[in-house]
């Protein structure tokens, strides 16, 4: 059971500070986002059931019925299941600041910061941080970081 220790994201700024200081260092528990190959992975799974649902219900794969749909997909799965298909096929969890899964005010922000132009360029890097993340203060990490996180709180 953690009872003394907190939890910090690999891209808090803070790590800077503590890695200098063995004693600091003992304080916290580090977690790391899913690696940026996985997130873009994740991402082109779910663009199945978005492009399938777009053209079942609007008839057309155009753009105004494919962003409702894509809008609806990432708001509805995040919000109620805490993951999105990709992300469930992969084995990532979506996780708020706490690392507790997320609610829907968590996955409304998510969804609306998708449709930032070139938003999804902000997922490059050594943290897989999105822009959209970063809005909603969540971070994607896999289930078994998930389960390691419960287990010690």
């Amino acid at each position: 059971m953690l009872v003394d220790k907190e939890l910090i994201h690999i891209s808090d700024l803070r790590l800077l500070e503590i890695s200098k200081d063995a004693e600091q260092r003992d304080k916290f528990i580090v977690i790391k986002s899913v690696p940026m190959e996985r997130r873009l992975l994740e991402s082109l799974i779910d663009l199945v059931p978005i492009y399938i649902a777009s053209m079942l219900i609007t008839m057309n794969p155009g753009r105004g019925g494919f962003l409702l749909i894509y809008f609806l997909y990432y708001f509805l799965s995040e919000g109620i299941f805490g993951t999105s298909l990709g992300k469930k096929i992969l084995r990532h969890q979506i996780v708020n600041s706490r690392f507790k899964g997320i609610n829907l005010g968590n996955a409304f922000l998510r969804t609306l910061g998708r449709f930032i132009p070139l938003e999804p360029f902000s997922c490059l890097g050594d943290y897989s941080w999105g822009l959209h993340d970063k809005i909603s203060r969540t971070f994607v990490i896999t289930e078994s970081e998930y389960h390691r996180i419960n287990y010690l709180l």
